[in-house]
C-alpha cells in the first residue's frame, strides 16, 4: 500500500479516481480510551457507495449515528491493526444506510487509519436469501420427510441435503463415501436392484422410482421411495439428481387398508353409512345374508331392513347409546328382500374425525338363525320332555319358584296337581313301550286342553305329570274349589277311551292337589305333599283326586256334598221364597223383596251365602234362578186378585251367570206372560259386578225386558264398579244403597258422604232410591233428611214366609 505521506499530491489523485471508497481517519480518545473517529478525506467513491455528504472534519458518530452499537467489534479490530501494523479486512452492516461494506484497514501511524471500502449490499442479500432458501427447503424436506441427493458423474462425488443424513440417522455433512454406505440400508437383494438402476441412470440415463423396506445406521425401519433423474449435457449423463422419501406411514396405511379390505369382505355382512345414515358401502356377505344387491342398498337408509318387531323406544336407546359410547351391539330382527324375518347380532360403530364429528357408522351383521336355532334346540333339551314336548321337572321347578314369587305379591293361591296314570305298567308290557309313548302324548296332550292360559303342565318322567295352577283365589276355601273343579275336569278327560294302533283301551288318573302360597314351603316339600296325596287317591280305589291338608280335604268332601245334596234339593222342591218389606217415609208399603231359602231335610236352614256361590260355580243358579223368577210371579199374580195387594211391586235378585245366559230374556217374557201379571210390578235387581262382562250384550237384554215394562233396580250400588258412564245408559228405574253404608250411617262421616252423593246421583237422573238393612229410627230420619224416601231393613220386618208377610201387611 501506499505510503500517506510520499508524495501526497500524486496518492490525492490516485485517491480521488479509485472505484472503492476511500477515507482517512483520525482516533478520538476520552480518558485514554478510543471512543470515535474524525474523516480528514474521503474521496467520491466513498459520497457515491455510502450516500454521506460533507463528511471532513466531523465524528464518525454524527454521520452514522449507532455504528459503535451495531459493530461493537470495530475497536477491536482497529486495536489490531494500530498494534500490528497489520491491514484486515471484514465486513460491516451500517442499519441507518441499509448497507453491507468490505472494508479493509490500515494503520500508517499511530491514531490514524485508512479505510478502503466496497458495497457488497446486493451480493449479501443474496447469500442472505439463499441461506433463507436452504433453510425453507431444509425445512420442508423434514417435514415431508424428503431428503435430496446429487451424484457428479465426472467426480464420482455425491452430495447430500441435511433431510437424508437424518433419514439414514448419520450426522450431517458426514465424510462418508454416499454411494456405497447408502447400500448397507437395505436387504442382500434389494442391493442387487439399486445397484443396477444406478448404473443404468449414469451409463445409459435411465430414470428410476423404486420402493424398499430400509433400517438405518440406528438400527430403525422404514419404508423408503428412491427417485432418480438424470441430466444430460451435450448427450451425456454429467449428473444425477433425485430423493429418498420417507413412506413408512402410507405402507401402513396401505397394510391397514389392505387389513381393513380383507376384514370388509369377511364372512360378516358389512355396512358404511354416512352421518345422515345413508348407506355408501356393503360387502358381498351383507348382499348374501339380506338378499338385496350393492347397489339395491346403496342410497338408501338401513330402514331398508326394518321388520317391525322393535318399536321406537328400542332404537331410541340404541341411538342413545351410539351417541353416548360410539358404539352398540345386541341381537335384533330383521327383513331379507323376500319378506322372511331373521335374527342377526348386529354392532354399530361411529367414525369420527380429529374434531370429533360423526362422519360415518360401521354396521357388521351376523346372520344368527342358525345360532338361535341351536340355541333354542339347547333349551327344548334341557327344559323339556323329548316325548310329550312338555316342560320337564327342572323347567318346572323355575316356574315353580316364580310362581311363589308371584304369588308373596298379589296374595294368590297357587296348587300343585301331582298326577299318575292308573296300571300304566300293563300298557307297557300287554301293548309294548312303542304304544305306551304314544299313550303319554295322548295324555300329555288332554292334559293342556284341561287347564288355563298361563298354567303349567309338566312330566317328571314315566307316567308321572304335575300341573301347576297360578292365580288361584286368596281364599284357601275357594282356591281349593278352583283346583278340585280342574281336578274334576282332568279325571273325566282322561278317563275317556284311546285308540292306540288297532287297540282301544281306557286309563283313569289319580290325582294328588296341595295348596301353597308364597316361600311358605319349599320346592321339594310341596312335590312330596303333591305326591302323598295321590298316593292317597290310589289307596281309595284310584281314579280320584285327593288334597293334602286333611282340613282342605274335608272341606272338598263337605263341597261336593253339599253339590249333590243341592241337585237333590232342586229336584225335591227343597227352595222356599221369604220375603221382606219395603216402606215409603209414611211407613206404607209400596213392595217387597224376594230372598230365597233352603230348608235342608237334615240340617234345616242354610245360608244362601253357603249354597249360592256353589250353584254359580256348578251352573245350578240356572235352574234355582228360573224357579225363584217363577215362583216370584206366581205370587205376584196372587197379590193382584187382592185389592190391599194389587200395587206391591216385587223385587228379584238376578244373579250374572243368570242374566248372560242367552234366551234369559224370552225367559222373562214366558214366564211374565203365563202368570198374567202386570210386568211394571215385577223389579230385577242385578248387582254392580255383572257390568263387568260385555256390557253392550246386557245393554240390548235390559231394553229387550224393558220394552215389556219390567224395572230394574241396581243393587249393592257403589260397593265396587260404579260409573256414570253405564249409569247413563242403563234402562235402570231404582239403585239400591248397600247396608254397608247404612250400617255406620250415624258414626262414619265417610259412609254419610257416600250416601249423600248416591242420593243426589239418583235425583240428578230421575232414578228412585232405597236403603237397605235400615234397623234403627234415627238411621231412618236420616236417611230421609238426606232425601232417601224409601227403606228395607229390620226395622221394618224381617225376610218371612209368604203367610206371616200377609198377616204383616193386615196389621
Amino acid at each position: 500500500m501506499l505510503n500517506i505521506y510520499d508524495g501526497i499530491e500524486d496518492v490525492g489523485q490516485l485517491i480521488e479516481h479509485m472505484a472503492h471508497g476511500f477515507a482517512y481517519c483520525r482516533m478520538q480518545y476520552e480518558n485514554g480510551r478510543p471512543c470515535d473517529f474524525t474523516y480528514l478525506m474521503v474521496n467520491p467513491a466513498f459520497e457515491r457507495i455510502t450516500g454521506l455528504n460533507g463528511v471532513v472534519g466531523k465524528k464518525v458518530t454524527e454521520v452514522i449515528p449507532g455504528i459503535w452499537e451495531s459493530n461493537p467489534e470495530l475497536f477491536e479490530i482497529y486495536g489490531r491493526v494500530t498494534a500490528t501494523s497489520k491491514p484486515e479486512s471484514f465486513e460491516s452492516y451500517l442499519p441507518d444506510l441499509s448497507i453491507w461494506l468490505a472494508v479493509t484497514v490500515y494503520s500508517p501511524k499511530e491514531g490514524h487509519f485508512v479505510a478502503t471500502f466496497e458495497n457488497i449490499t446486493e451480493r449479501n442479500n443474496s447469500k442472505i436469501a439463499l441461506q433463507k432458501s436452504s433453510l425453507l427447503l431444509n425445512a420442508i424436506q423434514h417435514l415431508s420427510k424428503v431428503g435430496g441427493w446429487e451424484f457428479d458423474v465426472a467426480s464420482s462425488t455425491a452430495t447430500w441435503t441435511e433431510e437424508l443424513y437424518r433419514l439414514h440417522d448419520l450426522p450431517v455433512d458426514l465424510d462418508i463415501d454416499h454411494v456405497t454406505e447408502s447400500l448397507k440400508c437395505y436387504r442382500p437383494e434389494d442391493r442387487t436392484i439399486i445397484s443396477n438402476a444406478f448404473k443404468n441412470a449414469v451409463e445409459k440415463g435411465e430414470s428410476y422410482d423404486l420402493e424398499f423396506p430400509m433400517t438405518t445406521f440406528n438400527g430403525r425401519s422404514l419404508w423408503v421411495r428412491t427417485t432418480c433423474q438424470p441430466i444430460f449435457e451435450n448427450g451425456k449423463v454429467v449428473r444425477l439428481i433425485g430423493n429418498l422419501i420417507d413412506i413408512t406411514e402410507r405402507k401402513q396405511a396401505e397394510a391397514e387398508l389392505h387389513l381393513a379390505a380383507i376384514a370388509f369382505e369377511s364372512q360378516e355382512g358389512m355396512m358404511i353409512t354416512d352421518a345422515n345414515n345413508v348407506i355408501m358401502r356393503v360387502n358381498y356377505a351383507f348382499t348374501q345374508i339380506t338378499g338385496y344387491t350393492a347397489e339395491e342398498a346403496i342410497g338408501q337408509t338401513p330402514k331398508l331392513l326394518k321388520s317391525g318387531r322393535h318399536d321406537a323406544e328400542f332404537y331410541k336407546e340404541m341411538w342413545n347409546a351410539i351417541g353416548t359410547t360410539g358404539q352398540w351391539q345386541g341381537e335384533v330382527w330383521d327383513r331379507h328382500k323376500n319378506g322372511d324375518i331373521y335374527p342377526k347380532w348386529l354392532t354399530i360403530s361411529a367414525v369420527k374425525d380429529k374434531n370429533g364429528k360423526v362422519t360415518n357408522y360401521i354396521g357388521s351383521h351376523i346372520d344368527i338363525t342358525e345360532r338361535k336355532a341351536n340355541e333354542d334346540e339347547i333349551h327344548r333339551l334341557a327344559f323339556y320332555d323329548s316325548l310329550t314336548e312338555l316342560p320337564n321337572r327342572r323347567l318346572l321347578q323355575d316356574r315353580l319358584f316364580h310362581a311363589m314369587s308371584s304369588s308373596d305379591r298379589n296374595g294368590q293361591n297357587c296348587a300343585l296337581l301331582f298326577i299318575d296314570l292308573d296300571h300304566f305298567k300293563i300298557v307297557n308290557d300287554s301293548l309294548g313301550h312303542i304304544r305306551g309313548d304314544q299313550l303319554l302324548q295322548r295324555v300329555a296332550d288332554r292334559l293342556k286342553s284341561c287347564v288355563r292360559q298361563g298354567d303349567t303342565v309338566a312330566r317328571l318322567g314315566g307316567d308321572e305329570f304335575v300341573i301347576m295352577l297360578e292365580g288361584l283365589d286368596g281364599q284357601a276355601m275357594h282356591a281349593a274349589s278352583e283346583a278340585e273343579y280342574i281336578g274334576q275336569k282332568i279325571l273325566v278327560t282322561l278317563g275317556q277311551p284311546y285308540r292306540l294302533g288297532t287297540s282301544e283301551l281306557i286309563n283313569t288318573p289319580s290325582i294328588g292337589i296341595t295348596l301353597f302360597s308364597g316361600h311358605q314351603q319349599i320346592p321339594n316339600d310341596l312335590f312330596k305333599q303333591a305326591d302323598i296325596a295321590m298316593y292317597q287317591a290310589k289307596s281309595e280305589g284310584r281314579n280320584t283326586l285327593r288334597f293334602f291338608d286333611p282340613k282342605v280335604q274335608l272341606a272338598i268332601n263337605s263341597r261336593v256334598t253339599l253339590e249333590g245334596e243341592l241337585r237333590s234339593a232342586i229336584e225335591c222342591h227343597q227352595f222356599f221364597l221369604h220375603y221382606q218389606l219395603q216402606v215409603d217415609q209414611e211407613n206404607r208399603p209400596f213392595g217387597a223383596e224376594a230372598l230365597i231359602r233352603w230348608v235342608h231335610p237334615k240340617r234345616n236352614m242354610v245360608s244362601p251365602g253357603e249354597f249360592i256361590p256353589i250353584a254359580e260355580e256348578t251352573g245350578l243358579i240356572l235352574p234355582i234362578g228360573k224357579w225363584v223368577l217363577d215362583t216370584a210371579c206366581a205370587q205376584l199374580s196372587a197379590w193382584q186378585l187382592d185389592p190391599q195387594t194389587r200395587d206391591l211391586i216385587l223385587s228379584v235378585n238376578v244373579s250374572a251367570k243368570q242374566f248372560l245366559n242367552k234366551g234369559f230374556a224370552a225367559q222373562v217374557k214366558e214366564i211374565v206372560q203365563r202368570h198374567g201379571i202386570n210386568p211394571a210390578k215385577l223389579k230385577l235387581e242385578l248387582t254392580e259386578s255383572i257390568l263387568l262382562n260385555d256390557l253392550e250384550s246386557i245393554i240390548s237384554t235390559m231394553n229387550d225386558i224393558s220394552k215389556i215394562g219390567v224395572r230394574f233396580s241396581l243393587d249393592d250400588f257403589g260397593t265396587g264398579y260404579s260409573s256414570l258412564q253405564y249409569l247413563k245408559r242403563l234402562p235402570l228405574h231404582q239403585l239400591k244403597i248397600d247396608q254397608s253404608f247404612v250400617r255406620d250411617l250415624l258414626v262414619d262421616n265417610h259412609d254419610r258422604a257416600i250416601v249423600n252423593t248416591i242420593i243426589a246421583m239418583a235425583q240428578s237422573m230421575n232414578l228412585d232410591v232405597i236403603a237397605e238393612g235400615v234397623e234403627t229410627e234415627e238411621q231412618r230420619q236420616l236417611l230421609e233428611t238426606s232425601g232417601c224416601l224409601h227403606f228395607q231393613g229390620y226395622l221394618f220386618g224381617k225376610p218371612m214366609p209368604i203367610n206371616e208377610f200377609n198377616e204383616q201387611l193386615k196389621q
